[in-house]
């Protein structure tokens, strides 16, 4: 995981989204023609960087917001869950310069 990277979908992902219940949630990526059972945590994450790029520590913040958590709690599992997210194909870390204007 890169801290001090920017978060963003990467290119070409269009996301498609079904949630049964408050617990997990299924993403069906298109653009690799791949779908995907996620947990409550990992969808809020992915939604938040779907909705734009974003650094970690915005994350962080508002991943801690949403669930009234702990910011240090919130930090530790998010860098597992960017991890998986990457793996996955779902997210893509890039340096905080790309979005400099």
């Amino acid at each position: 995981m890169t801290p001090h990277a920017n978060w963003r979908l990467p290119a070409g992902a269009s996301l498609f989204w079904r949630q049964w219940d408050l617990e997990e949630t299924v993403v069906f990526n298109r653009g690799a023609g791949s779908t995907h059972l996620i947990d409550a945590f990992s969808a809020a994450s992915l939604r938040r960087i779907a909705a734009g790029p974003c650094s970690f520590g915005i994350l962080v913040d508002y991943l801690s917001d949403l669930s009234g958590a702990d910011e240090e709690q919130v930090g530790g599992r998010l860098g597992e869950v960017l991890d998986s997210l990457q793996q996955l194909g779902l997210a893509e870390p890039v340096s905080p310069c790309a979005f400099a204007s």
